[in-house]
């Protein structure tokens, strides 16, 4: 999705939010765990 944003000059921020937020928890492990971890990933960015 971002690659077909980029080719046609649109901003996808939200596309790019959800590809680092994926990133982060592939880092931490969590990469192989459901949909779930995403929310409660959320969840916690919004304590902060």
């Amino acid at each position: 999705m971002l690659e077909a944003a980029g080719n046609a000059g649109a901003a996808a921020p939200l596309a790019s939010a959800g590809v680092d937020l994926y990133a982060q928890l592939v880092a931490q492990g969590l990469g192989d765990l459901d949909l779930a971890v995403v929310r409660q990933a959320i969840a916690n960015l919004a304590r902060l």
